[in-house]
């Protein structure tokens, strides 16, 4: 469930940004729109999505900063 959830709302985000650099409003509104349903579904839940490295790739870099301070 957490997975699926997190690729549709990056998913919905890479879109956005793909079809406002082509220059489709309907369909950046249409995926904006998306994301935006998506995230008021339980946005306390997404936000835990979005904080945890092992669902967000984004925060991998991160992730593994942290875990080489960590070693001895």
């Amino acid at each position: 469930q957490a997975e699926h959830t997190m690729a549709q709302y990056r998913g919905f985000q890479f879109l956005t940004h793909q079809y406002q650099q082509l220059g489709y409003q309907e369909k950046v509104t249409y995926y904006r729109e998306q994301s935006k349903a998506l995230l008021s579904e339980n946005p306390q839940k997404l936000a835990n999505y979005l904080a945890d490295p092992h669902l967000n790739f984004y925060k991998w870099e991160e992730f593994k900063s942290r875990l080489a301070e960590e070693r001895p």
